[in-house]
């Protein structure tokens, strides 16, 4: 084959593509992953040295006697308690938005993960069933293997109804533990979505 002629599908071996996510799973791990680092560096980087402080100061506040020819709207009563300070208004606490902001991120990720993961599992699963149950079939239709369907139907009524009762389990736990169910069966949806 010469140099200059271009390489064709038909030259290449086969291989199976890989799925890799779409550009819309794709761009949403990425949100949640910003999410999550945001959450941990949002703390770190709200926090300073040097604390502003709670009060602001009133720079006409006198300490002694009121003076006959001060001026001023407010009234110089040394009776009167003087206004020295005033609170300032309180900013959003980052104690509060950045586990919250963490949590979406998180839980948004482990969704994605464990739906990714149980599809794969599937698929792997099924391809596995199918064979056995062709070499099942294979080797009774030959006359090697005599099948008890009537035990096969009531191991599997039981396999399932343990497979029930673990799924719900398994359920409870997860919406337990991961701090943002919400986010966790969106990143589930995605993840298990064929084309996200």
């Amino acid at each position: 084959m010469p140099k200059d002629t271009p390489r064709t599908a038909a030259d290449t071996p086969d291989h199976a593509p890989r799925r890799r996510p779409g550009p819309v799973a794709l761009s949403l791990l990425v949100l949640s992953i910003i999410c999550m680092v945001a959450g941990i560096a949002l703390p770190l980087i709200l926090t300073s040295a040097d604390p502003l402080p709670t009060t602001i100061q009133s720079p006409t506040t006198t300490t002694g006697p009121a003076s006959p020819y001060a001026t001023g709207l407010l009234p110089t009563d040394p009776s009167s308690t003087p206004r020295d300070s005033q609170p300032i208004p309180e900013e959003p606490d980052s104690s509060v938005l950045s586990p919250a902001i963490f949590q979406m991120g998180f839980g948004f990720f482990i969704g994605f993960a464990i739906a990714f993961a149980l599809r794969t599992f599937i698929k792997i699963s099924l391809v596995a069933m199918g064979l056995f149950a062709l070499a099942l079939f294979g080797l009774e239709y030959i006359g090697l293997l005599s099948v008890q369907w009537g035990a096969i139907a009531d191991r599997y009524d039981s396999f399932s109804a343990w497979l029930s009762a673990q799924t719900e389990s398994f359920s409870a736990f997860i919406t337990g533990q991961i701090p943002s169910a919400a986010t966790a069966i969106a990143g589930f949806a995605v993840g298990f979505s064929r084309k996200a």
